[in-house]
């Protein structure tokens, strides 16, 4: 849709696009703007055509009556207290929690198929390879640590399960945890390369942050605000004249050589 003129307040909202799935976040009346944008002749010309079955909007707070009307009736509005953005779930602690389980929980069914194969190598193998910690790789990536630890830990129980399943047997936490340690050919300790999510949850989700400070950071600039860090922070001051002529440090109190000794 490259040179299709912006809409009134374009610059006024962030917008997101993955192939034909798109966000767009902002002031309800920069986006009222824009949805009148895209339902235009110009937008269609260039083959957009939107469809509100499969659109939602979501509202973080509630609406008067006079802005909600202000949209087409046909466009479905959401009040609750979450939604997904890029199938990654935001909103309170108690929505992300609900949504993180239930993504997790889909898993259970591949996992107890993959448990009734009969080959237990070829079980194994599958299970590391495509049904590990890559499963939810994902999902680490793009929750705070804190509010995907719990999802992490079920997802954890539930490969643990599918391993007690494929061996017919009993598997200690021990056992399990030298399980997901790296392969290696030689002592002192060796597994076979099983992760934890929840041992991985907070590198995933601090490697994205980095990844993506640059674009965060030109994309919703912030000033500094008064108390911060860099506002706190100055450089010494450069100490001039002879050491005669500066003035004598004072003798230290009794309390600092008490915490100095």
């Amino acid at each position: 849709m490259t040179g299709m003129a912006r809409p009134p307040g374009a610059d006024q909202h962030r917008q997101m696009f993955y192939l034909d799935d798109g966000v767009a976040v902002g002031p309800h009346a920069t986006l009222r703007n824009i949805l009148v944008h895209l339902a235009s002749d110009e937008a269609v010309a260039y083959g957009f055509h939107l469809r509100s079955d499969k659109s939602e909007l979501w509202w973080p707070t509630p609406p008067s009556q006079e802005d909600q009307a202000a949209y087409p009736q046909d466009l479905p509005q959401s009040f609750s207290e979450g939604t997904d953005i890029m199938r990654a779930p935001v909103g309170s602690d108690e929505y992300v929690r609900q949504a993180l389980t239930a993504r997790v929980t889909e898993l259970k069914p591949l996992l107890t198929a993959l448990a009734s194969l009969g080959d237990a190598h070829s079980e194994f193998t599958l299970l590391r390879s495509c049904l590990s910690v890559s499963r939810v790789t994902f999902l680490l990536r793009v929750t705070p640590t804190l509010r995907a630890l719990p999802a992490a830990e079920l997802f954890d129980s539930l490969l643990a399960e599918a391993l007690r399943e494929m061996i017919g047997g009993v598997l200690p936490e021990r056992r399990l945890g030298e399980l997901r340690l790296p392969v290696r050919t030689a002592e002192p300790a060796f597994g076979v390369g099983l992760s934890c999510a929840a041992s991985t949850a907070s590198a995933a989700y601090l490697a994205s942050l980095l990844a993506c400070r640059q674009s965060a950071r030109a994309s919703c600039p912030a000033p500094p605000q008064p108390g911060s860090w860099t506002t706190r922070v100055s450089p010494r001051p450069t100490q001039t004249g002879s050491p005669a002529s500066r003035p004598a440090k004072p003798p230290p109190s009794r309390t600092s050589r008490v915490r100095q000794a």
